[in-house]
């Protein structure tokens, strides 16, 4: 019994060991990562064009407008087609 704990107490320390590298690893790609989004040109220009995109979009009430209304008839028919499937 002593060694079969011992042995599960063992692994259990090798395992955190290993969660503790990977953690490291984990918090050193992140760095990584916010370095690049920093500093990189192209991917700034890339996200700033994004958001001017979306924000663009949702400003422009008519086309949401538009779209929603779209959403709806598409909802409303595949609705209307199920029930006529439902009947047969």
């Amino acid at each position: 019994m002593d060694k079969t704990l011992d042995s599960i107490r063992l692994e259990c320390q090798k395992e955190m060991v290993r969660l503790q590298v990977l953690q490291q690893q984990r918090i050193k790609q992140e760095a990584i990562v916010k370095h690049f989004e920093n500093n990189n040109e192209e991917y700034t220009n890339i996200v700033k064009t994004i958001k001017d995109k979306v924000h663009n979009t949702l400003s422009d009430k008519k086309a949401l407008l538009q779209l929603a209304s779209c959403l709806y008839l598409n909802q409303r028919q595949l609705i209307q087609t199920s029930i006529a499937f439902d009947l047969l």
